[in-house]
């Protein structure tokens, strides 16, 4: 379980290391409390380098939850590649080396049988990419649900598998399947 309870998230910006240590003792007795959420979907996470740091120093064997918006928010391949390998390397310099560079890409368009795949095949590289020069695992959020915004249709069972299959063929150790709060009735 990766821990999300108010305190975490852009709360971090403005907490202290002793605060951040109490967010943590709260959960560190806690089996099931293997991480804590540091923020989804950033542009920039840079400003959150020093509360991934405090996290870390806190409970160094946690998992602090970063996930990465995909290369259209950036701009750019080259903008998402940049970024990317800056949160890396600010992570490598806490002496706290990132556990997972994550990112979600959601490729089924509302239109059956459509597929982007262009932007999918170069979003899992770059981050491929980035984590193999940075020796870091690489994750991915997997779409397997239409979305509330109905910007995106639910794939079928077969569109699913071809995400995770081509993410596991790209060598990505994490997938994580967006369900946008558990929806039902979609």
């Amino acid at each position: 379980m990766t821990v999300q309870d108010g305190n975490f998230g852009a709360n971090l910006l403005t907490s202290s290391d002793r605060r951040i240590q109490q967010y943590v003792s709260t959960y560190q007795s806690y089996p099931a409390a293997q991480g804590y959420y540091l923020l989804d979907e950033p542009r920039n996470p840079n400003d959150f380098i020093d509360a991934y740091a405090s996290l870390k120093k806190a409970d160094p064997n946690a998992y602090m939850h970063l996930n990465f918006f995909h290369s259209g928010a950036f701009g750019s391949t080259e903008a998402f590649y940049d970024q990317l390998n800056d949160w890396c390397r600010l992570t490598a310099a806490t002496g706290y080396p990132l556990d997972y560079l994550i990112f979600d890409r959601y490729p089924y368009g509302l239109t059956a049988g459509s597929m982007n795949r262009r932007e999918f095949y170069a979003d899992l590289r770059t981050c491929h990419d980035v984590g193999l020069a940075n020796n870091v695992k690489t994750g991915i959020y997997i779409q397997s649900v239409q979305s509330n915004s109905a910007w995106m249709r639910a794939p079928s069972a077969a569109e699913v598998r071809h995400e995770v299959y081509v993410a596991l063929a790209y060598g990505y150790k994490q997938i994580s399947y967006f369900t946008w709060f558990t929806p039902s009735g979609r």
